[in-house]
C-alpha cells in the first residue's frame, strides 16, 4: 500500500517553464515548495500526479475538508463566501459590468448565483461532480462538470472568472489559451490567487494557511502571474483581496499560526455587538492578489 501510494507522487517540473533547476524554500513532511531557477515561480516539489488529484477532487469531503485538505467548513462559510463574491463583482464592475461570464472553479455555484442576481449571463464550471451536483439543484444545466480542456461552450463569454484556481494548476500556460479562446472581443478575465509576496505570508513563514498540500502546486507573484499570462493577455491591474469569514473560521485560523491569540476573536465579537447591536463580521486579509486581464 505504501508503495501504491508513492507511486501517486512524481518529482515534477516547474509549471510555467519546465525547468527542473530550483532552491528548497519551504520543506514539509510530504514536499517542499521550491523556487526556479530559470522563471522564479515557487512550485511543490515533489508533487501528486495530476490524475491522482483529479480524483481528489472528485471526494465529497473535500468541499468539507480541513484547513490542510480541501475547503473547510464550505457550507458553514457559504454566507460569508456569498459576501465575499458580491464585493468581487463589485471590483469587476468598472470593467464588465455585465454579460455573459463563466465561472471556473465555480465550487456549488455561489459566484455563479451572486452574478445572476446582478443581472449577468452567468454560468460555471468545475471538476468537482459533487460540488456541480449541489450546485446544479439551484442552478440546473448552468453549471457543468469539466475543465476548460473538455468543455464545450456555444458562445464567447465577456467575463471570465477563477477566483482559488490559478494555484492548483499543473499547465497554467495551456489554462491561459484557453481562457483566450472563450473570450469575446473586448472581454476581461479575473484571477485570485495566493500571493507569494503578500505581507501574509511573510510574516507567517511556513505557516502560511496558502501551503496547502498537494493541492496548491504553484504559488505566485505580481511579476511571476504576469509571466504566466503574457502570451495571451496583458495585466490590466493587480490589487491585494480578503475575504470575509465567520467568527468561529477567523478564531480556527488564528489558533493554528498564532495559539492563544485566536482565543481573543469570540470577545472581541461579543464587545463589538454589545457597541453596535449588529454582529461582526470582518473583511480579513487572505494573502491573495486579484488580477485583470485584457487579451493582447
Amino acid at each position: 500500500m505504501q508503495e501504491e501510494a508513492r507511486a501517486q507522487w512524481e518529482e515534477g517540473e516547474c509549471p510555467l517553464c519546465s525547468s527542473t533547476r530550483a532552491r528548497t524554500l519551504y520543506s514539509f513532511s510530504r514536499a517542499s515548495y521550491v523556487r526556479c531557477l530559470a522563471c522564479g515561480l515557487v512550485h511543490l516539489r515533489p508533487r501528486l500526479r495530476e490524475a491522482a488529484m483529479l480524483r481528489l477532487y472528485q471526494d465529497s469531503a473535500y468541499f468539507s475538508g480541513s484547513a490542510e485538505l480541501g475547503y473547510e467548513g464550505y457550507e458553514s462559510e457559504a454566507p460569508a463566501l456569498t459576501r465575499t463574491f458580491q464585493r468581487r463583482l463589485d471590483e469587476l464592475a468598472p470593467y464588465q459590468p455585465r454579460g455573459r461570464l463563466l465561472d471556473v472553479g465555480c465550487g456549488t455555484g455561489l459566484l455563479v448565483e451572486a452574478a445572476l442576481a446582478r443581472g449577468y449571463d452567468a454560468h460555471g464550471i468545475d471538476a468537482s461532480a459533487h460540488a456541480v451536483e449541489r450546485a446544479q439543484r439551484a442552478l440546473g444545466a448552468r453549471v457543468r462538470v469539466g475543465t476548460l480542456d473538455s468543455a464545450r461552450f456555444d458562445e464567447p463569454f465577456d467575463l471570465v472568472t477563477g477566483f482559488d484556481v490559478f494555484e492548483h494548476l499543473y499547465q497554467p500556460r495551456v489554462f491561459v489559451r484557453r481562457l483566450a479562446s472563450l473570450l469575446r472581443p473586448g472581454g476581461s478575465v479575473a484571477l485570485a490567487t495566493p500571493n507569494y509576496d503578500s505581507w501574509l505570508r511573510r510574516l507567517l513563514g511556513r505557516r502560511s494557511v496558502s501551503f496547502k498540500i498537494p493541492e496548491h502546486v504553484a504559488y505566485y507573484d505580481p511579476r511571476t502571474l504576469a509571466l504566466a499570462v503574457a502570451e495571451e493577455f496583458r495585466v490590466v491591474e493587480q490589487r491585494w483581496i480578503g475575504q470575509y469569514c465567520s467568527i468561529g473560521f477567523l478564531e480556527r485560523r488564528l489558533r493554528g499560526v498564532a495559539g492563544a491569540l485566536g482565543g481573543l476573536v469570540p470577545a472581541c465579537a461579543a464587545v463589538w455587538l454589545r457597541l453596535t447591536g449588529r454582529p461582526l463580521e470582518p473583511y480579513v486579509p487572505s494573502g491573495s492578489l486579484l488580477a485583470i486581464l485584457a487579451r493582447r
